[in-house]
């Protein structure tokens, strides 16, 4: 079960909407090991929600948040790290980064060519 959920979270940070596809197996899964399968699912569902509210702000609080969230999902502490929280921030700070370089770069020109 630690194993496939990961996937699923992963999944879903990696490919935004995966989550539809993995619900038959999620739900097979809580029956066999006799988990609640709405809390989960909702549990996952706010994970997710973070998940793109850190894409947005990078912010450690709700970093700790996703950490929290995750282990309300069963992922255990030692697969914690197996799931790419981190990644979310840095692609989406690297695009950002990138993106708003040119404008900068293009505004320092202008700026030089006014003097």
């Amino acid at each position: 079960m630690q194993l496939f959920l990961v996937a699923v979270i992963n999944d879903e940070i990696s490919k935004p909407g995966s989550f539809k596809e993995s619900i038959n197996h999620l739900k097979s899964y809580c029956r066999e090991e006799k988990i609640e399968f709405n809390q989960i699912a909702e549990n996952l569902k706010l994970l997710f929600r973070l998940c793109e509210d850190y894409k947005r702000s990078g912010e450690s609080l709700i970093y700790n948040c996703l950490r929290a969230q995750a282990k309300r999902c069963l992922v255990e502490d030692k697969n914690l790290q197996d799931i790419h929280i981190k990644k979310i921030y840095t692609a989406q700070k690297d695009k950002n980064d990138n993106s708003s370089s040119g404008s900068i770069q293009t505004l320092v020109g202008a700026n030089i060519l006014d003097f």
